[in-house]
């Protein structure tokens, strides 16, 4: 699983490791990505295939 994190004073890491002390193995990020802002699809949802265009990038 991957987190999209777009708040620029949260530490990715140290969100990862205060996820997984507190959610099972299967649950916790296995990666924390961040982005500028989150892309919006016409409806001013989250475009979820834009992130994951996002994450193919990497």
């Amino acid at each position: 699983m991957v987190v999209f994190i777009s708040d620029g004073r949260v530490d990715g890491a140290e969100l990862q490791v205060r996820l997984k002390e507190r959610l099972p193995n299967y649950m916790a990020p296995r990666e924390v990505l961040q982005v500028e802002s989150f892309p919006l699809n016409s409806n001013g949802k989250v475009d979820r295939k834009a992130l994951l265009e996002i994450l193919e990038a990497e």
